[in-house]
């Protein structure tokens, strides 16, 4: 039963993937903050199927947006304003971010999804 919970709760973060690239492509302000709002989510619904390692990742993921913003932020060029230079690194940042966690969840479903059909054709012989 936790894996059919896991596949259906895995892909409903991963249909919202769609949506947040679209904010990407529109060049919305907001795309790190819902990007890492959407990773938080993620991780807590990762914890509670009980995959901490996975959870750890998308945590890590999180804060690689908020390093990105800060690092730019310091050693950034004169000639553009310190601000403009965080907002696109944590833009990129969090596209990079948004690409890993998907394919994470991505091969958990499909690992759930294949003992799922080992575990039906079980069924079926019996």
């Amino acid at each position: 039963m936790i894996l059919c919970v896991r596949v259906e709760q895995l892909r409903d973060h991963l249909t919202a993937v769609g949506p947040l690239l679209d904010r990407h492509e529109r060049g919305d302000l907001d795309f790190p903050t819902k990007a890492s709002a959407w990773l938080r989510e993620a991780e807590a619904t990762l914890t509670s199927l009980r995959l901490p390692e996975d959870a750890a990742a998308l945590a890590s993921l999180r804060a690689e947006i908020t390093k990105a913003g800060e690092v730019a932020r310091a050693g950034g060029d004169a000639a553009v304003s310190p601000r403009a230079l965080a907002r696109r690194a944590r833009v990129t940042a969090a596209a990079d971010a948004l690409a890993q966690a998907s394919a994470r969840l991505r091969e958990r479903v499909l690992e759930a999804s294949a003992r799922l059909e080992h575990f039906e054709e079980k069924l079926i012989e019996a």
